[in-house]
């Protein structure tokens, strides 16, 4: 899907996202590529549904907290959207480790931002994902 992207074959974008989407309604990569798909295939309408369930789901991870400290991590439903938030945040992760505090699960990635060579720590809450393991797992 990524790869049809960066060679502009958008209706190839679009089949693939839409088996993407049709199997994860939430993935955020496939709601991108149809977004700029739609918008280079001049559909506003379907470009701008797609710009807006993205947003949504940026927002449901980032609107609770700042991924500054264990108390105001970011909350995913899934490690890919760690990276997708990075992404779209401009960020590249250079260390990734697993904590636990109080009783919840962590994942503490090291970031360097590429522009000012500024290196932060930033904190994913990934109780959601370690349940799913766990319950595939028993």
């Amino acid at each position: 899907m990524m790869t049809a992207l960066n060679s502009k074959k958008y209706d190839e974008v679009l089949k693939n996202g839409d088996i993407v989407l049709a199997a994860d309604f939430v993935d955020m990569d496939a709601h991108f590529a149809e977004y700029i798909a739609y918008r280079e295939l001049k559909d506003e309408e379907q470009s701008e549904f797609h710009k807006r369930i993205l947003q949504g789901l940026l927002d449901s991870i980032t609107h609770f907290g700042d991924g500054k400290s264990f108390e105001t991590a970011f909350q995913v439903i899934e490690v890919h959207e760690e990276y997708v938030i990075l992404r779209f945040m401009g960020l590249m992760p250079s260390k990734q480790s697993l904590s636990e505090k109080n009783g919840h699960s962590y994942d503490v990635m090291e970031v360097m931002n590429p522009k000012s060579n500024e290196k932060v720590t930033l904190y994913f809450n990934i109780d959601i994902e370690e349940k799913h393991l766990k319950d595939a797992l028993k």
